[in-house]
């Protein structure tokens, strides 16, 4: 019965979201500038022009405005799970995280919307449902990934050598600003990616369990084992804006907080949520799961 009131799954409507408000929006704004140099055909500086890239930036960001509460009122009206679909939401760029929150006051809600949306609320008072997957093994442990560290490691190299190339071929005198400044930010450069360098292939190397998920508790590297019945919050979560955004697995244990950083490895961020969900509700072995 729930199934026909609830048809739609969470991975449908994250789906359907990136359909119908992730691709419009970069089309529009990539496209805008590209239509606009293609009919002057007079200039290139045209593309660069700052008043068409933010002309373009302003019509993605109102078309965003209308279509994010429609699609926030369907998705939500036709999801069982809306915790987890809150979630995926935010992993998805598709609705703002609790860090960048006053982005909401960005949307454009109508007001038989906002009533739609009050009632909707109410669904957040009910715990997600619970359906287990037998072919999950007992124990999952998640590991760097040796191909995203080779990947970084080739990033560093190149950062290190842009910083090189900026302290071996300084323009002008030894002693004028430019060359100075050009060797600064050239050792600057080096610096950041000595740095990076060294730990990314610190972990490279570390082929010990990042992190362990089982279906009695949690460890993660550098920390001790801790069971279920200890821990609270455990999720995934955002620090940061936009593209310079980070993941963390936190969780809180015996009143302590962990945060750990979900960098390169062989699960990604949805996938591990997954997890999280899944083991814990093992754990709990009941129907429902007060998971948020």
């Amino acid at each position: 019965m729930e199934k026909l009131m609830y048809p739609v799954s969470v991975d449908q409507a994250i789906s359907r979201g990136r359909k119908v408000i992730l691709i419009p929006q970069l089309l529009i704004f990539i496209g805008l500038p590209v239509i606009t140099y293609l009919l002057s055909r007079n200039t290139y500086l045209i593309l660069l022009s700052p008043a068409v890239l933010l002309f373009a930036a302003l019509l993605a960001g109102f078309y965003r405005a209308y279509a994010l509460p429609a699609w926030m009122i369907w998705a939500f009206s036709n999801v069982r799970n809306v915790h987890e679909l809150k979630r995926r939401a935010g992993y998805a760029y598709l609705v703002p995280g609790e860090i960048n929150k006053n982005l909401r006051k960005l949307e454009i809600w109508s007001d038989a919307q906002r009533l739609q949306w009050a009632q909707l609320d109410e669904r957040f008072n009910q715990p997600d449902l619970f359906v287990n997957d037998p072919a999950l093994p007992p124990e999952t442990r998640i590991y760097y990934s040796v191909i995203l560290k080779i990947l970084s490691i080739l990033m560093n190299l190149v950062v290190f050598g842009f910083g090189a190339l900026l302290v071996i071929f300084f323009k002008g005198e030894f002693w004028s600003l430019s060359s100075l400044w050009s060797m600064f930010m050239g050792i600057v450069f080096m610096a950041i990616g000595v740095y990076l360098l060294r730990s990314t292939v610190r972990q490279l190397f570390d082929r010990k369990p990042q992190i362990t998920l089982s279906d009695k508790g949690i460890q993660v590297s550098g920390h001790s084992f801790q069971p279920w019945s200890a821990v609270s919050g455990a999720s995934v979560i955002a620090r940061g804006n936009g593209r310079y955004r980070s993941f963390y697995l936190q969780y809180w244990a015996y009143g302590g907080e962990t945060l750990f950083a979900l960098d390169g490895l062989t699960v990604g961020r949805k996938k591990l949520d997954q997890l999280l969900r899944l083991y814990r509700g093992r754990f709990k072995g009941n129907s429902s799961l007060p998971y948020q």
